[in-house]
């Protein structure tokens, strides 16, 4: 056996024993969200309705988005103006 093909070998035992101690490390962690998964479901079920009829609302509201966006980059060198300012009158008040 040539010095590269077991160096190939190490290596991909290597890798090997990695995935396994990574595995044996993650699978309690699994165990404990799969409840938590169990619980989250009926809620989501329940949401993607209300998430099917906010999607047009959110493609109508896309391009007012746009516009705004210059808007935002006009306000910021303002609000980092102001920060200073407000944030001891918010601290003491």
């Amino acid at each position: 056996m040539t010095i590269i093909a077991l160096r190939i070998k190490v290596r991909t035992f290597i890798k090997a024993a990695k995935a396994i101690i990574i595995s044996y490390c993650l699978l309690p962690l699994a165990s404990c969200l799969l409840p938590l998964a169990s619980c989250l479901l009926p809620i989501a079920s329940c949401l993607l309705p209300i998430a099917s009829c906010l999607l047009p609302l959110a493609y109508c509201l896309l391009p007012l988005a746009y516009c705004l966006l210059p808007l935002a980059y006009c306000l910021l060198p303002i609000a980092y103006c102001l920060l200073p300012i407000a944030l001891p009158v918010a601290l003491y008040c």
